[in-house]
């Protein structure tokens, strides 16, 4: 997920960090799908 992208979820959802969200995309091989988890992420929370 980019910067720019993250931003702009985070000014409609409280996130503690950026580093959390990598963590969490790395926790489902994201970097290795080629995509972010992130979407599904904010659908769970």
């Amino acid at each position: 997920m980019k910067l720019k992208e993250f931003i702009k979820v985070s000014n409609y959802r409280k996130i503690k960090s950026y580093k959390e969200i990598l963590e969490y995309d790395k926790k489902f091989n994201a970097s290795f799908l080629g995509e972010s988890t992130f979407p599904k992420y904010l659908e769970k929370n």
